[in-house]
């Protein structure tokens, strides 16, 4: 809602006579604005996008995954990859929890244990969620 605001701004005052202008030797003269328009537009879009999103890649422990790939944008996990481990079940579970929101995957896989491990990797997928949270 801010990124429209500001671009309604831009807009309207490229429209008035001394606005978005510059002075050189002969006088002044109107700034080339589609230009200045579309720099600002996706500076804007970048600020608000590295905002929103998050990544992170989360080192396991206590299990036979070695990393996991989060990415989530607004709550909502986008992208997840865990690399190593039972791969037929941890794509399942990547491709399972793709949309929905970190709240409840972490509530969903926090506490899981494979065999007598203390640990699974559905239950590191939830601390990398809490890691990738605090960022």
């Amino acid at each position: 809602m801010m990124l429209v605001r500001l671009l309604l701004l831009l807009v309207q005052s490229s429209n008035r006579e001394n606005s978005l202008s510059y002075h050189n030797k002969t006088g002044v003269r109107k700034c080339g604005c589609p230009f200045l328009f579309a720099s600002f537009l996706i500076f804007a879009m970048k600020l608000n996008l590295e905002k929103r999103m998050k990544s992170i890649m989360y080192k396991t422990s206590g299990t036979c995954s070695k990393f996991i790939e989060l990415e989530a944008e607004d709550g909502v996990l986008t992208r997840a990859v865990v690399v190593g481990g039972c791969h037929g079940n941890l794509q399942g579970i990547c491709k399972l929890i793709v949309g929905m929101r970190l709240e409840d995957v972490k509530e969903r896989l926090s506490g899981i244990r494979c065999g007598s491990k203390p640990t699974s990797c559905p239950d590191q997928i939830a601390k990398a969620i809490e890691e990738l949270e605090k960022q």
